[in-house]
């Protein structure tokens, strides 16, 4: 049974059970992602902190940083931001790194096509379909298997706030 999603929502960590694995697989399977050399996740703190720069063009600076002699194909961004916040993003992104492919998980994740997938493979065992929709923080933590998989994870926001994260934030 999960609260309504507030700022101290990070601090749940839920153990990721079988129902956490499989929906994260299917996030994977959904992305076309098969190697975790091949991508790297990112988790921008938005709309619940914002004490640390996240507007697009720190981020892309961040980032020129952070992925310096990284190969990755794909980069898996996490944020409860706009759409607009997001699609400035992706456009200064695209012109400092035109060879890699920027996600944004949450519209994943809350897309009809995933959603449908969802429930066509029966992974919903503690959730209704309504209850996952509505529900941040589990959606959150079957993204942080995403996290786990990835080559790295890079972090903005609360303690994460450095000019640079070469390798990941932790």
């Amino acid at each position: 049974n999960h609260r309504t999603y507030t700022e101290d929502c990070s601090m749940v960590d839920f153990d990721t059970s079988e129902e956490l694995l499989l929906i994260g697989q299917l996030l994977l399977d959904s992305l076309g992602l098969e190697r975790s050399e091949d991508y790297a996740t990112l988790h921008l703190r938005k709309k619940d902190w914002n004490k640390c720069d996240t507007s697009p063009s720190v981020v892309v600076d961040y980032l020129k940083c952070s992925l310096q002699g990284q190969h990755i194909k794909s980069l898996i961004v996490m944020t409860n931001g706009s759409n607009g916040y997001f699609n400035h993003l992706r456009k200064e992104f695209q012109i400092a790194f035109p060879k890699i492919r920027i996600v944004p998980l949450d519209r994943k994740i809350g897309s009809e096509s995933f959603l449908e997938e969802l429930d066509t493979e029966g992974l919903l065992k503690s959730h209704t379909m309504e209850q996952f929709k509505e529900d941040n923080c589990f959606k959150f933590s079957a993204e942080k298997v995403l996290m786990e998989f990835a080559s790295f994870h890079l972090e903005r926001g609360h303690n994460h706030c450095r000019k640079c994260d070469r390798g990941g934030s932790f």
